[in-house]
């Protein structure tokens, strides 16, 4: 009815088909278009499922298919009043029209945060740079870790490994450097296989450490950094040193990255430090040694703990102040040791004192004071420090030598006194520099002054009589080359033109390979017997007369044969003959205690051939076997136109008597100025003189005391001091004796004595051999030194090099212990310094990082921005 009561559509158009046409084709494509829109969206909704605001989609779907049945229904109503349908349609599409637009406004600000397509662009393209830097990082990772194990590999003394501690505590390696089969003789496939081939070789008592150890580390993700024993499968007894960094896996297991190392030598080299410094510190006690340091700025004295004992001073009270420190000694050395100090202070100027100081029992102590500076940086002086020792038995030796010097001064004298009165004068000939030394009798017997200095060569072969000088030169000569001494009786012409007659005694020094080094001898004025011996060649007809009454033996000889011809009473007598038959008939040398060679022989005829007359000292032995010297001149006479010689022996063993005191008191003497020598030359230490034929041996008092001994109550014996000396140190010592002894060396050992009490004392013994003609050593001189303190030095080293690793530490653990990267390169990109954060973020270690150039770990594409930025920081200016 409602129907039918209203009008088609088409009755507006007037049923024109062309009008009705363009309303139905225009109203089915946007339906059709319409329709098709939805389905569009609904396909890209249910493919894009993670897309935002999928239900802004499905309202505009149903807004646009109500819109296209909006078109539909127009179609309709073209033929069919449908109008009430059309309308309701229409009412649905504006509700769904109004719902959407109301929806819309507060997704307004959702989509428009969403970003664009430039920005989406932009950030695909900084992700995939991101996927690519990492890819590359990977791949830079994956080469630095097969770079890090060929390094592990590779090490020298130790290895790399990791180590993951199992869900049942068990330790299973993960990778371990190849280096560990040179640590622990186990193959890195077998350890990764079972790790029981490493931990079983801990030494027992280290494992508990060990283990200890292990667990605080997991426990606390902590460094895991231990010295640990253990013994390899060969034996050998090694310590090594682990370092490592645990991490937690995801699965909740823990991981160490770490380092193995072996430091057996360093823990050798550290015991060893240790007994030093004990030896030192025990050295310093028993020498009475302190150390002391001074800071001017605080004003604050150190002591060491044997400055305190020195001073009898109780720890407790602390150390002195500067005033306190200056009364300790005795008023005087107290004002020269303030003196000193402020020199010290003002010029830096070391200093080294003997001062005086007093004991709580009123007794005195010698201290010697040395002192030296230290500056800072402007070259002011900011710290004095030093040593001070008891010196008192030193100073008591060196009083001791200085009588002893006195007594030498005055045997000196006496023996300068001597040698005037006995017209007997010393001196000394050195080869090599051709130096001469005479004493002032010598110059006198040559008619010189003493004051003036000793005559060259030249000039005392100019004094020599012609005739005598190329004899003496002969003879020096020959004594030179063969090594020995001699006797000769020449004239010298002095500068007033008197002739004297000398009688030289030649004796040869040589050094310890047997080469001629030194002439020394003695000179005796023989003028005025010299002349009576000519006086007695005048009177021919006198000695005849005096002949039998002579009271020298006299001998003529045959000149050819050299048989004795006559002889007179006295000769009888000297020799103890029965009677002259007994002394006639035979040669003359028969009678010696050492008959002269056909050499000397024929030396001794050509001189009394030339000179016509001849001496020598000679020792001779008597028919009863008893033993005298005699002086033998020949002179050759004529007796009835024959030539025969006339042989005089005068006895001389009183006179030798007192030659051989005179010798051994120059012996004597030269001893005396050699051990003074020694003492001067090591400095009031221990001297001993070992006769070898007698076995006995002579000690100072100090020697005595250097072995823990007191004279008093000792004796010395070769035993004794063999005794005192270390075990370790006597086979080697004796065996360097025994070298100098046989190869004529100087004689030179450090070695370690024990004392009574226990003590042990380094010493260093000094000696040289003494040889008898023969080249047989008969006697050994030298000293001992005491050597204990010169570990003082070391000790202040040690503690200067500890000072300098702890700041060498701190420096580091400032620098280490950062988080950010830190290096040092120079111009050319060469790495000086990095720190543990670098090498760790780049995967190497820091000494392989050093010494190479930062710009191959820097991606090629990156360096030249890089470089250009650290150009402007190094240039900036630019």
């Amino acid at each position: 009815m409602l129907i039918n009561s209203l009008f088609p559509t088409v009755y507006c158009y007037l049923w024109k088909p062309e009008l009705v046409g363009l309303h139905v084709v225009s109203d089915s494509l946007i339906a059709l278009a319409y329709y098709s829109i939805p389905i569009a969206l609904l396909y890209f909704v249910r493919k894009r499922r993670d897309f935002l605001f999928k239900w802004v989609f499905v309202l505009f779907a149903i807004f646009i298919v109500t819109c296209g049945t909006t078109h539909v229904m127009d179609i309709l109503t073209l033929w069919y009043p449908t109008y009430w349908l059309s309308g309701l349609i229409k009412a649905i599409t504006a509700i769904v029209s109004l719902y959407t637009a109301c929806e819309l406004i507060p997704l307004m600000p959702k989509a428009l945060a969403l970003p664009s397509s430039a920005q989406l662009e932009a950030a695909n393209r900084e992700l995939e740079r991101e996927i690519s830097e990492r890819k590359q990082a990977e791949l830079a990772l994956q080469e630095r870790e097969a770079m890090l194990r060929r390094i592990g590999d590779n090490l020298p003394n130790g290895a790399i490994y990791k180590v993951i501690r199992e869900f049942d505590g068990s330790d299973r390696f993960e990778y371990i450097s190849a280096g560990i089969e040179r640590l622990m003789e186990v193959r890195a496939e077998d350890a990764l296989k079972d790790s029981s081939l490493l931990y079983r070789q801990f030494i027992p008592e280290d494992v508990p450490l060990f283990q200890a150890a292990v667990d605080e580390s997991r426990r606390n993700v902590s460094v895991f950094d231990i010295q640990a024993r253990i013994q390899t499968p060969s034996g050998l007894l090694k310590w090594l040193h682990f370092r490592s960094t645990p991490r937690q896996l995801q699965d909740s297991r823990v991981l160490w990255d770490g380092l193995v190392v072996d430091v057996t030598n360093l823990k050798c080299a550290e015991e060893t430090l240790r007994k030093r410094e004990a030896l030192l510190e025990e050295s310093q006690r028993v020498a009475r040694l302190g150390n002391w340091e001074f800071d001017i700025a605080s004003g604050k004295i150190t002591w060491s703990k044997q400055l305190f004992a020195l001073f009898n001073r109780d720890p407790a009270l602390l150390e002195p102040n500067y005033q306190e420190n200056l009364q300790l000694y005795c008023p005087e050395d107290a004002e020269k040791l303030a003196q000193a100090i402020e020199r010290a202070m003002s010029t830096g100027e070391s200093y080294k004192l003997i001062l005086r100081a007093s004991q709580t029992d009123g007794s005195i102590i010698y201290i010697e004071g040395i002192g030296h500076t230290e500056f800072n940086a402007d070259g002011e002086v900011i710290r004095l420090y030093g040593t001070a020792q008891d010196v008192t038995e030193r100073e008591a030796a060196l009083n001791k030598r200085k009588q002893a010097e006195e007594e030498l001064r005055r045997s000196e004298t006496l023996l300068t006194t001597a040698q005037k009165i006995a017209h007997l004068g010393s001196w000394e000939w050195y080869l090599e520099s051709q130096k001469q030394i005479w004493s002032a009798e010598t110059f006198r017997i040559f008619g010189l002054n003493p004051t003036e200095s000793v005559p060259t060569q030249a000039a005392f072969l100019q004094m020599l009589h012609p005739e005598d000088r190329p004899v003496l030169q002969r003879h020096l000569l020959r004594a030179i080359a063969n090594k020995t001494p001699f006797n000769l009786e020449y004239r010298i012409i002095r500068s007033d033109g008197s002739l004297r007659y000398l009688e030289l005694r030649v004796e040869v020094a040589y050094d310890t390979q047997g080469q001629t080094i030194r002439l020394y001898g003695a000179i005796l004025d023989i003028t005025e017997r010299k002349e009576s011996e000519l006086e007695i060649t005048k009177s021919r007809d006198l000695l005849e007369a005096a002949f039998n009454e002579s009271a020298d033996a006299l001998f003529l000889v045959d000149t050819e044969t050299l048989l004795t011809l006559d002889c007179n009473n006295r000769a009888v007598e000297l020799f103890a003959a029965s009677s002259k038959a007994e002394l006639i008939g035979i040669q003359g040398q028969t009678l010696q205690k050492e008959q002269f060679t056909s050499d000397e022989l024929t030396i001794i005829i050509e001189e009394i051939t030339q000179q016509r007359l001849w001496s020598c000292e000679i020792e001779y032995v008597t028919k009863q076997g008893n033993c005298f010297w005699g002086n033998m001149a020949i002179k050759q006479i004529r007796v009835a136109d024959r030539v025969m010689n006339l042989v005089r022996v005068t006895d001389i063993t009183p006179k030798k008597r007192i030659e051989e005191e005179r010798h051994r008191a120059e012996i004597a003497l030269a001893k005396s100025e050699e051990q003074l020598r020694l003492t001067m030359e090591f400095n009031h230490i221990g001297s001993w003189d070992w006769n070898l034929f007698q076995g006995t041996v002579i000690w100072n008092d100090n020697h005595y005391r250097l072995l823990g001994l007191e004279p008093e109550t000792s004796s010395a014996t070769y035993q004794l001091w063999r005794d005192a000396v270390h075990p370790e140190d006597i086979d080697r010592v004796e065996q360097i004796i025994c070298n100098a002894l046989t190869k004529h060396t100087n004689y030179e050992a450090e070695y370690r004595v024990i004392h009574p009490d226990g003590k042990v004392r380094w010493l260093v013994g000094k000696g040289r051999s003494i040889h008898n003609a023969a080249g047989k050593p008969v006697r050994m001189l030298g000293v001992v030194i005491d050597i204990s303190d010169v570990y003082d030095e070391l000790r202040l080293r040690k503690q200067s090099e500890i000072a300098l690793k702890q700041s060498e530490i701190r420096y580091r653990a400032i620098v280490e212990d950062q988080t950010e990267l830190i290096t040092r390169y120079l111009p050319d990109g060469t790495l000086t310094f990095v720190n543990q954060a670098y090498a760790v973020y780049f995967g190497r270690s820091p000494e392989e990082l050093i010494g190479s150039r930062y710009q191959p770990i820097i991606f090629e594409e990156d360096r030249e921005r890089v470089a250009q930025l650290i150009a402007s920081i190094s240039n900036p200016s630019c």
